[in-house]
């Protein structure tokens, strides 16, 4: 059976779907439903049925974690248990040909050859900082994501991320590159390691492809946070300190704080930081960070701003548990 699938020849524009059949069929998934990613039944039926919006192209790394862990072998959230697929691994392939799959099958989309076809200056726009064209869509998606914020600083984490979901895709419908990466670092930062370990990571790898959008000095110290996350799931220690460090060198070099963005963060990561080198056990260093952190806050006049959504938890929680650790040593 599958050797009868894998020769069946793709249908024009169509490489990726056949290639998620043959994946699907190997695995004994029959229909959309089955699919382990993405979640939505909405999303995984249109994929399924041939249809890519640049939406759902941001999902198929997503999907492939998913089907490969199925193929490796694994017990799903259903308490299904999946054999090792050797068929599956073979046909699924390298990471990067299968969105490269995706990628040239959205590009053929009716859709994308008629932005093409217009040439000129819409090229030309293409290559500078991403046109806001839907403002009323941008305003939802920046309201959307300050509530979602607002969600998370009350302890709401779950509808705080369901929230910043739904705000990601309001700014991709238009076109708000700005917002999307500030989103997808949002994200990265708060989404759930324990529900899904890749979930950050996989956040992290989508805004990284995007990060020349980022222009604020406190969005870049928020994807450096992000990505320190990232690297303290794998237990990466040097690449999670190389992460906050940076991060503190954008906050040095920037301009401009009047309303306390920058100093926000800085208080944020050399919290982190603190908590990090004394986990290490690096103590006197940790001492020498706890110390300059409060006399920043103190010169910052910080309490004016702990109020601002999302953030007042982390700066306490940062800074609470560093000071509690040292105080037992």
């Amino acid at each position: 059976m599958h050797h009868k699938i894998g020769t069946m020849a793709a249908e024009p524009n169509q490489a990726f779907t056949q290639k998620l059949k043959e994946v699907a069929a190997a695995l004994g998934i029959q229909c959309a439903s089955e699919l382990p990613e993405p979640p939505k039944k909405r999303t995984a039926q249109e994929m399924w049925n041939g249809t890519l919006t640049r939406e759902h192209q941001d999902m198929v790394g997503k999907l492939y974690d998913g089907l490969k862990k199925l193929a490796i072998g694994c017990q799903d959230a259903n308490y299904k248990t999946w054999p090792k697929n050797q068929d599956a691994l073979d046909m699924l392939g390298p990471k990067e040909n299968f969105l490269l799959l995706a990628k040239a099958q959205y590009e053929t989309t009716p859709q994308q050859k008629s932005r093409k076809s217009t040439g000129g200056n819409s090229n030309k726009q293409d290559q500078s900082r991403p046109k806001r064209e839907n403002a009323s869509e941008r305003t939802k998606a920046g309201e959307g994501f300050r509530e979602a914020q607002e969600l998370v600083r009350q302890g709401k984490r779950k509808e705080g991320v369901a929230a910043m979901k739904e705000s990601l895709e309001l700014a991709r419908q238009a076109g708000d590159v700005v917002e999307e990466v500030e989103i997808l670092c949002a994200l990265a930062l708060v989404s759930s390691q324990r529900r899904n370990p890749e979930e950050p990571k996989h956040y992290l790898e989508q805004a990284e492809s995007k990060l020349d959008a980022l222009t604020s000095p406190a969005s870049k110290m928020i994807y450096y946070r992000a990505k320190a996350r990232v690297c303290h799931a794998t237990r990466n220690e040097e690449g999670e300190e190389t992460a906050y460090k940076e991060a503190l060198n954008v906050g040095r070099a920037a301009g401009d704080d009047s309303v306390k963005n920058v100093a926000v963060q800085t208080c944020i990561i050399r919290g982190s930081l603190t908590h990090l080198l004394c986990e290490q056990g690096r103590l006197e260093e940790a001492k020498q960070m706890s110390d300059a952190s409060l006399v920043f806050a103190r010169a910052k006049k910080m309490a004016n701003c702990w109020n601002t959504p999302l953030r007042q938890p982390f700066i306490i929680m940062s800074l609470a548990q560093a000071l509690t650790m040292l105080s037992r040593l």
